[in-house]
């Protein structure tokens, strides 16, 4: 087992074998001269957006009480990982230096830089 305030997961849980077999395709599709390994969209990739709407949508849908719940692809964005997304969150809803933010322990161990880069408060 591994601690995960240090942000490793143990190595025998991470899927080496299907990581290997990803890379061995992209090499292929590179060596056929698609470009890979650029920048995106600032929304993210397209086809994984539809695929992520597509599958909250079906989700959704089985919800009691569901009348609309079409997730809209261009109502989705990802971001590069959790450091990413809540730089985001504390760029757009954090309100400014001095605010407040509510944080459990154990939390994310790059959470409280990341609040505090932003001027927040950590509680």
């Amino acid at each position: 087992e591994r601690n995960l305030l240090e942000g490793h997961p143990c190595p025998t849980h991470l899927p080496s074998h299907k990581m290997s077999q990803a890379l061995q395709q992209l090499s292929v599709r590179a060596e056929a001269g698609e470009v890979l390994l650029n920048y995106t969209s600032t929304e993210g990739p397209r086809a994984f957006r539809e695929a992520l709407s597509t599958f909250i949508s079906n989700r959704c849908s089985r919800d009691e009480g569901a009348k609309d719940n079409a997730c809209r692809t261009d109502g989705l964005f990802t971001t590069g990982g959790v450091s990413h997304g809540l730089d985001l969150a504390c760029a757009v809803f954090g309100g400014g230096p001095g605010n407040v933010v509510l944080v459990e322990s154990p939390s994310y161990f790059l959470a409280f830089e990341i609040f505090r880069a932003h001027g927040l408060s950590v509680v």
